[in-house]
């Protein structure tokens, strides 16, 4: 059960989802609440945000991992081997 929540929520905090969830929030503030200012605010930064992450270069950098990060080992290219992951403490 505790899982199935994880992977539910999970899936729900990715970008797209996300964004699409406060155009819903923003479209039902500008529909069925008095904080119509809010809304429109929520559903603009959401469109912004969006058509920022669609763009060629933020799209790209976001695909690309960050290996700095990565503390038991580097990622290294053999040849004809592909790509493997070596331990920092042997060769």
């Amino acid at each position: 059960m505790l899982f199935n929540l994880k992977k539910f929520f999970g899936a729900l905090l990715m970008p797209l989802p996300l964004l699409m969830l406060l155009m819903g929030l923003a479209l039902l503030l500008l529909w069925f609440t008095r904080w119509q200012k809010s809304g429109k605010t929520i559903f603009t930064l959401s469109w912004l945000f969006l058509l920022l992450f669609s763009l060629q270069p933020a799209a790209d950098r976001s695909r690309i991992p960050d290996l700095s990060r990565q503390r038991s080992g580097q990622l290294h290219r053999g040849v004809g081997r592909g790509l493997y992951l070596q331990s920092r403490l042997g060769t």
